[in-house]
C-alpha cells in the first residue's frame, strides 16, 4: 500500500492556525516539547480539537429536520452535496472534495496521538509537574476515543453483537507517524474494544473539574462511555456508566429559567460542528415540534428560530429572541447532564431489574426542567415498561435533537423491529425513501481517502 496515506490530506488543517509555539516546517512538523506545549495543544485552536464532524451529513440524513428545494442548492448539479445527502444518493462523496465528517476527527486523532506518544518524554515546565503527564495523556485518551465513536458510527454498520466482529469500521491508527503502510479497515468490534479500553483505563487520571470547556473530567469519562455501551444495546454497563456520571455532575440546567444559561451548565464537555457554527438548509420537521407540551421551554424557543448569519462570529441560530450558537449550545454534540438521565431512564426501561418508577424518576428530573408548571408522571401513567420504554424514546428525540445524535439513534433502534422506522425525504414532488435494512443508513468512505488505500473496501450503496 502506499505510504503517507489519507493523513496527508487529512491532517492538512490540523496544524493551521495553531497557537505560536506550534508551527510548520518545511522538513517537517515543529514537535512541542515541555509539558505546557502539549498542554496547550490539547486546547486546540478555532479549527482543532473542539470542532469535529459535520451537522450537515448528520442531520441531512435523519428525520428531524425537513429541507425544501430552495434549501438544498443547485438541483442540477450532480455534486450537490446537501442535495445528495437529503436524498441518500448512491454516489454520495465521489467528487474528491474534502468531507469534514472524515476529515475533521481524523485531523483531531493525530493531534491525540501526537500527545499520547510524546507526552511522556516532554520536558518538565513551570506550574507543571510528572503527574501533569498522565492527566494530559488521559484527556487525550478520550478525546480520541470520542473521535473513533464518531467515525464508527458514521462510516459503518451499527454495533450488533452477532456481527461486530466481522463488520468493517474504520482505520485506526496510533502513532503520528506520516510514513507508514495504510492500516486495514478494523472491524466495528475492534474499534469499540479500542475507544472502550482507551476511556476506561484513562478516567483515574482525569480531573475531577475540566479544566475548560473542551477538556474531559471524569464525569465526561463516564459519560462517554455510557454512550458507548448503549450504541453496543449493553444496557448494564451504559446505565452504570449514565449513574457514576450523574454521581459527578448531575444538576440538569432549568431552562424555564434560562435557557442558555441553563444549557451551559449541564454540558460535561464541548465539541462543536465543522466550521459552519450551524445548520441553514432545513428546518425542524413537523412530526418533532408536534412532539412537544405547548407550554415546553425547548418548543417555545424552537417555534420562532431562524437562521441569521454575522459575519464575526458566523452562524446564529435566533430563537425567542436568545442567541443559540455554536458557542452557547445548539451545535455542540458531545455528552451532558440530560442525556446520562434519558439513558438511565432508558435501561431500566429496557432492563429486567429497572422499574417504571425509576424510569418516571428520571424522566421527571429532565421534564421539570423543561416544562413551567410541570405535573410529574407517575407510574400508572404507564401500563407496561414497555410503553415507558416508547416515551423515554421520544423524550430523547426532543431533549437530543441538535446535537446529531438522531441518525445513530435510528440506526441502532433499526436492530429491533419493534422501533425501527423508515424515513422519507421529498424534492420536487419525488420521495426518497430510507428503510430499516438499507445500506445507506452507512455513509460511504469519501473517494479521497480511498485513493490513498486502495485496499479498501468501499461501503455498499443501495
Amino acid at each position: 500500500m502506499k505510504k503517507h496515506f489519507y493523513y496527508i490530506i487529512l491532517i492538512s488543517l490540523a496544524f493551521i492556525s495553531c497557537d505560536d509555539y506550534l508551527d510548520v516546517d518545511p522538513k517537517g512538523l515543529v514537535i512541542p516539547n515541555t509539558i505546557e506545549d502539549f498542554d496547550l495543544l490539547l486546547n486546540g485552536s478555532e479549527r482543532t480539537i473542539n470542532t469535529t464532524t459535520d451537522e450537515y451529513a448528520l442531520f441531512l440524513t435523519a428525520d428531524d429536520f425537513t429541507s425544501e428545494e430552495s434549501d438544498l442548492g443547485d438541483l442540477d448539479n450532480p455534486n450537490n452535496t446537501i442535495l445528495n445527502l437529503y436524498t441518500w444518493d448512491k454516489d454520495l462523496f465521489n467528487d474528491q472534495s474534502e468531507q469534514n465528517s472524515w476529515n475533521l476527527p481524523y485531523n483531531n486523532i493525530y493531534t491525540y496521538n501526537l500527545v499520547i506518544e510524546s507526552i511522556d518524554g516532554a520536558s518538565p515546565a513551570l506550574t507543571y509537574t510528572e503527574n501533569d503527564k498522565k492527566t494530559i495523556e488521559a484527556e487525550a485518551k478520550v478525546g480520541r476515543a470520542y473521535e473513533y465513536w464518531l467515525l464508527v458510527n458514521t462510516f459503518a454498520k451499527q454495533y450488533s453483537e452477532a456481527t461486530a466482529s466481522e463488520s468493517e469500521g474504520v482505520p485506526i491508527i496510533t502513532i503520528p507517524d506520516l510514513s507508514k503502510s495504510v492500516p486495514e479497515r478494523a472491524s466495528v468490534k475492534a474499534v469499540y474494544d479500542f475507544i472502550i479500553k482507551d476511556v476506561e483505563e484513562s478516567i483515574q487520571y482525569l480531573p475531577e473539574l475540566a479544566k475548560n470547556s473542551i477538556r474531559p473530567s471524569k464525569a465526561t469519562g463516564y459519560g462517554m462511555l455510557a454512550r458507548f455501551y448503549l450504541s453496543m444495546n449493553n444496557y448494564e454497563e451504559a446505565l452504570k456508566n449514565a449513574s457514576l456520571a450523574i454521581s459527578e455532575k448531575g444538576e440538569i440546567g432549568d431552562y424555564n429559567v434560562d435557557l442558555v444559561s441553563g444549557y451551559l451548565s449541564e454540558q460535561y464537555i464541548m465539541r462543536l460542528y465543522g466550521y459552519t457554527r450551524g445548520f441553514d438548509a432545513g428546518k425542524v420537521s413537523d412530526n418533532l415540534l408536534n412532539s412537544f407540551d405547548a407550554n415546553d421551554s425547548r418548543f417555545n424557543h424552537l417555534s420562532s428560530c431562524s437562521w441569521v448569519y454575522d459575519p464575526a462570529i458566523g452562524w446564529q441560530y435566533i430563537c425567542g429572541g436568545s442567541y443559540r450558537n455554536g458557542y452557547a449550545h445548539d451545535v455542540n454534540h458531545a455528552v451532558s447532564v440530560p442525556e446520562m438521565y434519558l439513558i438511565r431512564a432508558e435501561c431500566n426501561a429496557r432492563l429486567t431489574n429497572g422499574t417504571i418508577e425509576d424510569v418516571v424518576t428520571d424522566l421527571n428530573a429532565l421534564r421539570s426542567k423543561r416544562i413551567p408548571n410541570y405535573v410529574n408522571l407517575t407510574s400508572a401513567d404507564f401500563a407496561t415498561k414497555s410503553e415507558a420504554l416508547t416515551f423515554v424514546l421520544e423524550e430523547r428525540r426532543r431533549e437530543l435533537f441538535m446535537i446529531g445524535m438522531r441518525l445513530f439513534d435510528l440506526k441502532r433502534l433499526n436492530l429491533d423491529p419493534a422501533t425501527a422506522k423508515t424515513v422519507t425525504h421529498t424534492v420536487n414532488g419525488v420521495d426518497y425513501t430510507l428503510n430499516p435494512g438499507d445500506n445507506n443508513w452507512v455513509l460511504p468512505i469519501p473517494s479521497q481517502a480511498l485513493n490513498f488505500a486502495q485496499g479498501w473496501t468501499q461501503n455498499p450503496r443501495d
